[in-house]
């Protein structure tokens, strides 16, 4: 991964993390100025099932209009993961998104994309409530999970208050 997003891992995850000498050379990601940024907003949360999953649909149009974007600066479907912490968020961005228009870009929970990286990560955090409640990324593992899976490029949307 490209070392300056390796930094959000280190010293908080692991000690220490040494970069493959190949992630010196990534071209930037196109058509964006920075390879990594984190977009904050408060718009709130909807809860769904009693309280056990959640969406947020602000957040899903603003992932689900980046990765189009990415999409027309020709990144391949297949280059571009959507990493989101619950599964009613996974489904509000799958229903937002076409297969005639996003077929091949993968859209997973964190917990099910262990162990699979891509170039370009989207990241929702969805959390975005009154109470100030995370819970998911409250487990040190999974917030690894979720910065760990990029290797060009890493775009988070969320509520940084909580």
């Amino acid at each position: 991964m490209r070392p300056a997003i390796a930094c959000l891992l280190t010293p908080h995850i692991y000690p220490e993390l040494e970069n493959y000498s190949s992630a010196m050379d990534y071209n930037n990601v196109k058509g964006i100025q920075t390879n990594q940024f984190f977009l904050e907003h408060s718009h709130l949360e909807e809860n769904l099932r009693d309280g056990k999953s959640h969406k947020n649909k602000h957040e899903a149009m603003f992932v689900v209009a980046l990765c189009r974007y990415l999409l027309m600066q020709n990144y391949n479907p297949e280059q571009i993961t959507i990493l989101t912490t619950y599964s009613g968020q996974l489904f509000c961005l799958r229903n937002m998104m076409p297969s005639s228009e996003f077929a091949g870009v993968k859209v997973h929970v964190v917990d099910k994309n262990k162990g699979e990286e891509n170039d370009i990560v989207l990241l929702s955090l969805l959390r975005s409530n009154a109470k100030g409640i995370v819970r998911v990324l409250s487990i040190p593992n999974r917030i690894c999970v979720a910065l760990s899976r990029t290797k060009k490029g890493l775009y988070c949307i969320g509520n940084n208050t909580i």
